[in-house]
């Protein structure tokens, strides 16, 4: 879990302690530590919307990329520096305003110079996207001495 997180907020889910001024636009973007893995999640609010009025794929897509990211960076301790490099996800059902978005991402491997990750996106319990990411590692912060 990341230093100064605790388990509190909505739905049990504490903001991630991370932001960035694009992120923030499309959260804010919370977490929950499982144990043995992380959780994700984003209230769908108006402003996330499309013309429509469900949740923007942008939205969803933004909330996968930041989930499936930090989750493999964060996989590693310390945790390794990496940026997207390719960004995968298809849209299953749709998402309203006031929906809890989750994710809890599988990472699958960080190697030398990539690492990849994958999850299922759900609102209500039903699946909503899978997503599935690849990450250039770009630096391996050295442990505190």
């Amino acid at each position: 879990m990341p230093d100064g997180a605790n388990e509190t907020g909505a739905a049990g889910f504490a903001p991630w302690p991370r932001t960035s001024p694009f992120g923030d636009a499309a959260g804010p973007l919370l977490f929950r530590d499982d144990g043995d893995a992380l959780t994700f999640a984003a209230s769908v609010e108006q402003r996330h919307t499309n013309a429509t009025g469900g949740a923007h794929g942008g939205m969803l897509s933004t909330f996968a990329d930041l989930a499936l990211g930090y989750a493999a960076a964060v996989s590693t301790d310390p945790p390794t520096l990496m940026r997207t490099v390719a960004l995968t996800i298809d849209f299953i059902g749709p998402v309203a305003v006031g929906d809890l978005v989750t994710a809890s991402p599988q990472v699958l491997r960080v190697g030398k110079r990539l690492a990849q990750a994958a999850a299922t996106l759900f609102a209500n319990g039903a699946p909503v996207a899978r997503a599935s990411a690849t990450l250039a590692v770009v630096g391996r912060p050295r442990a505190p001495e």
